[in-house]
């Protein structure tokens, strides 16, 4: 088996200067568990839903 065969054609991506409501908003309404940020068409880092997690404010707060 081989990676291109897993591979989504275009996916869906954010740039570094979105905001984590942004990156949040997105993972949540298209279902997604990753996704990847991208400057200037080169990947520079995957932001997971567990990033999100670390960094939102607990809902009992």
């Amino acid at each position: 088996m081989f990676v291109s065969n897993r591979m989504t054609a275009n996916p869906f991506t954010l740039t570094a200067n979105a905001t984590v409501a942004d990156a949040s908003e997105t993972m949540r309404t298209h279902k997604f568990r990753r996704l990847p940020i991208v400057e200037n068409g080169k990947l520079v880092g995957i932001i997971t839903d567990r990033d999100l997690r670390e960094v939102s404010p607990s809902p009992a707060t």
